[in-house]
Parts: structure tokens; C-alpha cells; sequence
């Protein structure tokens, strides 16, 4: 079911763009958006162990691999899916930017280097 269309005119808003004369009777409509709509979703836990696990699993005595089926319960590839597509979302980036951050800037560098034709870890 759509949502009901409100009017919204210039006389409504306080700046007015170019060109339109004071006193004209010109709108625009536009969806009225529920304000439940634009909060934030929670995490899950699932999320949030993932992130945790992220920020520190260099203190584990085994390898990454293995410390991921160990502790998260996933394949090392269901993991980095999950990862990839957690550190798109915003509640992600306010619950730990430190992480969310590093792993774009990664993604980023991976990115360049398969598009340039380079590896990701040689000189530029």
C-alpha cells in the first residue's frame, strides 16, 4: 500500500530558488515518510560478536581461521561475506568506526589494486 502524498509549496519553505516570484502558488508532492523509518536498525548479535571478534582477534593464540570457526561458529568465507556486507551499514559504523573504517579503507586499496592491475601490498 502507498503512502498517502502531501503538498508541500514554496511559500512553506524558507529559501527559494531562483527564478520563482514571491505570492506564486507552486508545489511539489512528495511521500510523507514515517519518522519510525528513518531511525536506525539495532544489530544483531551476530553482527556485533562479528565486529568484536574483528577488533581483536590478533590477541588469539590460533590463526584467524581457525579462532573464526571457533568462536563465531561460521566458515571462514560465511565470515568475510557477513563482514563485507556489515561494514556498509551505519549502525555498524556507530558501533565500532575504528573497524568499519579500516575495513573499507581495505576494500578500497583491494579494489584500486585489482582495477590498476597491481597487487594490493606493492609500491605505487
Amino acid at each position: 500500500m502507498l503512502e498517502p502524498l502531501a503538498v508541500t509549496t514554496w511559500s512553506s519553505l524558507s529559501a527559494r530558488p531562483y527564478g520563482v516570484v514571491e505570492g506564486e502558488r507552486r508545489g511539489c508532492l512528495h511521500r510523507v515518510v514515517p519518522a519510525a523509518s528513518l531511525t536506525l536498525m539495532e544489530l544483531s548479535s551476530r553482527d556485533t560478536k562479528i565486529l568484536d571478534f574483528e577488533r581483536t582477534w590478533w590477541t588469539s593464540a590460533s590463526s584467524k581461521r581457525v579462532a573464526i570457526h571457533e568462536q563465531l561458529g561460521l566458515s571462514a568465507t560465511r565470515y568475510y561475506q557477513v563482514l563485507h556486507a556489515l561494514i556498509d551499514s551505519p549502525e555498524a559504523m556507530a558501533y565500532d568506526p575504528l573497524v568499519v573504517t579500516r575495513w573499507r579503507k581495505r576494500r578500497k586499496v583491494n579494489r584500486r589494486a585489482r582495477f590498476e592491475g597491481h597487487s594490493a601490498g606493492s609500491p605505487r
